[in-house]
């Protein structure tokens, strides 16, 4: 098959060509560790794509699926030292071959509410989530039986409006609005105890991530178009996300577009702007563990040094690769990203803590979920709501619950 000469599959072609093959990057891959298979390891991925863009190689369902496995973590790439753009050779590779993956039906529907931007999703995914018990995994499951209920809640977000505050966006994403209402909460009582006005734009879509990751070239521009709406305003600007995957797209497709725009995580924007924060002492063991997205943000330690000011805290923070989570992964391939997590799930046994900490949705999901199979008691939570369970709320100002539909 003679793949078209254009200006994209010429660009991946260079691309591929700073990989030397050195395999250096093999070992810190979590699929090739998973299936000691050089298919399944970066430089093989690379030497595939090389074969599809030069028309070498005719994309088959086998071929795709090699690909299709990476989980994105990208540590391949940190530790090149030639220093070869993985995630951009992934993205361009995606439409030579992602029409040759059959994902199940039930796994597609849940992806396409995930990223929708209709009215009443959280009911429709209730319903989904509900076949996919019969067809999926049980341990998928186990940590989002509060999703019915969360769907009955008030369709209406509501924020306490105050005069002369400085207006800071929240960013809630998809995954995060759905599965951790908790979190995007904590994040808005904060920042109104702190004297600011938090923003939550209805317009607002999901990162685009997901339709990246599918290459939906139309979800990723409606994505897109909806989320500049966020960023245009020139009396807003700052937008705190919640998770550290969302927040990686949207610096990747905003930052040089709205230079002026700060796109931060609640503890970088607390730690930026100088605020004397007290907290409540907190003699526990807590685990932090940083997300892959959050490793590719250039405020990596502003979380643990936040968090790390709570007294009486014992931190400590989880050196380990990817934990196999890989946005929609645990969904598609839930044996291949539940033996990675494992890894991670030993880790975390071994350090018997009480709480474990985690800045990206997909992690969260993925780590709650392995947790409850193992048994494993310990509370899984966003940064952002240890951070508002500790804060001392001497002059808090009471702010309403939010509520998603």
């Amino acid at each position: 098959m003679k793949i078209p000469n254009n200006p994209q599959t010429n660009t991946l072609l260079e691309l591929s060509k700073q990989c030397v093959f050195c395999g250096l990057c093999s070992q810190y891959c979590p699929t090739y560790g998973y299936f000691q298979d050089e298919n399944e390891s970066p430089r093989g991925r690379i030497s595939l794509i090389q074969g599809l863009a030069s028309g070498q190689l005719q994309a088959d369902a086998t071929l795709a699926q090699s690909l299709d496995h990476c989980l994105g973590c990208q540590t391949c790439e940190r530790i090149c030292p030639s220093q070869v753009q993985f995630g951009q050779i992934m993205t361009l590779a995606r439409p030579l071959y992602i029409d040759k993956l059959d994902k199940p039906w039930l796994n597609r529907q849940i992806v396409q509410q995930l990223k929708s931007h209709s009215p009443g999703k959280t009911q429709k995914l209730a319903k989904l989530i509900k076949l996919a018990r019969k067809a999926l995994p049980k341990y998928l499951f186990q940590n989002i039986d509060k999703l019915e209920s969360n769907s009955k809640a008030a369709q209406t977000t509501y924020l306490k409006q105050r005069t002369n505050a400085e207006k800071i966006n929240i960013f809630t994403g998809c995954a995060q609005s759905v599965f951790d209402q908790q979190a995007i909460s904590d994040t808005n009582n904060i920042l109104q105890s702190l004297g600011y006005e938090p923003v939550i734009n209805p317009e607002q879509s999901c990162c685009g991530a997901l339709a990246l990751r599918q290459d939906d070239q139309t979800n990723l521009q409606h994505c897109n178009s909806h989320n500049q709406k966020l960023l245009i305003d020139p009396k807003i600007t700052t937008t705190v996300f919640l998770t550290s995957a969302c927040g990686a797209r949207l610096r990747q497709q905003f930052e040089h577009q709205f230079p002026q725009h700060q796109i931060i995580d609640l503890s970088t924007f607390l730690l930026s702007r100088n605020i004397a924060i007290n907290f409540k002492a907190l003699k526990q063991r807590v685990l932090l563990h940083t997300p892959c997205s959050q490793k590719a943000l250039p405020f990596q330690t502003t979380t643990s040094e936040l968090i790390g000011s709570i007294p009486g805290i014992t931190l400590i923070p989880i050196t380990s690769s990817c934990c196999g989570a890989g946005g929609s992964h645990q969904l598609d391939y839930p044996d291949m990203s539940q033996a990675i997590g494992n890894q991670l799930i030993d880790q975390i046994i071994d350090a018997q803590a009480n709480i474990l900490l985690t800045s990206n949705i997909g992690c969260f999901t993925h780590l709650q979920s392995l947790l409850n199979k193992r048994g494993v008691k310990i509370q899984v939570m966003n940064p952002v709501t240890l951070i508002r369970q500790q804060l001392i709320e001497e002059n808090y100002d009471s702010a309403p619950t939010i509520h998603f539909g």
